[in-house]
């Protein structure tokens, strides 16, 4: 496949070879770039680090026995692969994430493919080159969360159907696949949904029996993967107060006639879009609903499939299921590019002039180069994560700390600090018994019975905004002095003394 590839590719035009030669160019630059993110050494994220406490204090067999620590969630296929990484290569924050730098390199290769194989696009590399410089891609392909993986898991689905319509696959196969990718990713659901309806509506306006029978057997057999899948482990999170709370203003109202509900909606939208391209994101939108509209009047399968897919996810958000969130729907962004790309394609190079295809492309670099992903990570600062770099804030602890001396690590620092020396560890620094003072309660205030007493103590802070700290701050100032000894991107380490 890849010599009848590059067979084909010497045979095009200048003007092609010298786009796919800049796009290629866009590609290695994002790859080298995301690769470099990861061997900056940046803090575990909040999130990262109550993931990993789960991966970290569970064996094989236990991992998925019970949910997660700190109402975490994640699919069980995701877990395992990173702990398996874990085993073989070691726990430290590289490897943590060297899953989602894979998968990132995997989702920009599978949306050329895609938009070339399925969509039939003439310049697959260019929408490869836009997911490449993708700003929230690249940043999320440097964390230790499963958001850029599932862009591959929704790509494969897309792949495996392409696969079963030119039978290179069988019905039994394509089913069981998608049996097993609901494991791998929750938003794979809503695409194999889409299929599944397709199959199903040409078994019956086709007179095809066996097409018809085969899609209710599949979704008989999925269906009770899913359900399976549901009851064993997605349903702690899914029906966790908590987290209901917490995405509850993320509901899209898909259903409802309020012009107030349709604003947020609209809101939404308008974020989800803006978080992978602000300056042109309603050029971007326009296309992708163009791109929608075309697939289903040229009665394109795949283009017909999305369509459903993304009513369904929002049919999810409206019954308060699927919030929409730019790191929740980031499957949703190679499809965007995808679809922008059929739509500049079909609309004005296919159906065109030279003159409208070169206003095509036109468009299409615009919408490559305007992002701002390779630009901004490539700088070293932009890398970090500001409030969360606890890192360095333990490793000046441990070199200073004296024995006579304590340290309060503040609520949400505990899951980081813990991560880093060790779970169980009461103890920081080359000191001769434990001294570390744990928070008790998210309201640092709350624990100022706690550091007052003590005549020297560290404070040591991450993920704290200036409502939750500052009280505490204020009230110790009363007891002592206190004075900022880090400030690492806006991460705090302060020292208390009486």
């Amino acid at each position: 496949m890849l010599r009848s590839w590059i067979e084909g590719w010497k045979k095009e035009n200048k003007w092609k070879l010298l786009l796919d030669a800049g796009s290629l160019a866009i590609i290695v630059l994002g790859i080298g770039v995301s690769i470099y993110m990861n061997g900056v050494g940046r803090s575990l994220w909040l999130d990262e680090a109550y993931l990993v406490s789960s991966l970290e204090n569970r064996s094989f067999l236990q991992l998925t026995a019970s949910p997660l620590d700190y109402v975490q969630s994640a699919p069980v296929i995701y877990l395992y692969i990173v702990k398996l990484l874990m085993t073989l290569l070691g726990d430290s924050e590289w490897v943590l994430r060297l899953f989602s730098v894979f998968c990132y390199i995997l989702t920009i290769f599978l949306s050329g493919y895609v938009s070339k194989k399925l969509f039939g696009c003439k310049y697959p590399l260019l929408c490869a080159a836009f997911v490449a410089n993708t700003n929230f891609l690249l940043r999320y392909s440097n964390v230790f969360k499963p958001y850029v993986s599932e862009c591959v898991w929704v790509l494969l689905v897309l792949l495996i159907y392409a696969w079963y319509r030119e039978k290179k696959i069988s019905w039994y196969l394509m089913i069981v696949s998608y049996m097993i990718l609901i494991w791998a990713a929750n938003p794979v659901c809503f695409f194999i949904g889409g299929i599944l309806s397709c199959e199903f509506a040409a078994g019956i306006f086709e007179k095809n029996k066996e097409k018809l029978w085969h899609s209710v057997i599949g979704g008989c057999g999925i269906g009770a993967s899913f359900l399976f899948y549901y009851f064993y482990w997605l349903r702690a999170a899914a029906t966790d107060d908590f987290m209901q709370k917490y995405w509850i203003n993320d509901r899209f109202p898909l259903f409802s006639l309020n012009r107030d509900e349709w604003a947020v909606g609209w809101k939404l939208i308008r974020t989800l879009f803006g978080a992978c391209h602000k300056e042109l994101r309603f050029l971007l939108l326009a296309m992708v609903l163009g791109g929608l509209i075309v697939g289903i009047v040229k009665k394109n399968w795949y283009g017909i499939v999305l369509a459903i897919g993304f009513f369904l996810a929002l049919f999810a958000s409206s019954l308060y299921r699927f919030p929409v969130r730019d790191r929740l729907w980031a499957f949703s962004f190679p499809l965007f590019a995808i679809l922008a790309f059929y739509f500049a394609d079909l609309m004005l190079i296919k159906e065109g002039t030279r003159r409208g295809e070169i206003f095509a492309v036109l468009i299409l670099l615009v919408l490559v180069l305007t992002n701002s992903g390779i630009k901004t990570y490539r700088e070293k600062d932009e890398v970090y994560w500001a409030g969360n770099e606890t890192n360095p804030l333990i490793a000046y602890v441990q070199e200073h700390i004296q024995a006579d001396e304590k340290v309060y690590v503040f609520y949400n620092s505990i899951p980081a600090v813990s991560y880093k020396i060790g779970y169980g560890v009461n103890r920081i620094g080359n000191v001769p018994e434990d001294n570390i003072i744990w928070a008790t309660s998210v309201l640092a205030k709350d624990d100022l019975n706690l550091i007052a007493p003590e005549d020297k103590c560290y404070i040591l802070t991450s993920q704290a905004d200036s409502e939750t700290l500052d009280p505490l701050l204020e009230e110790l100032e009363g007891y002592g002095s206190l004075e900022t000894v880090l400030d690492v991107y806006g991460t705090r380490l302060y020292y208390f003394c009486r």
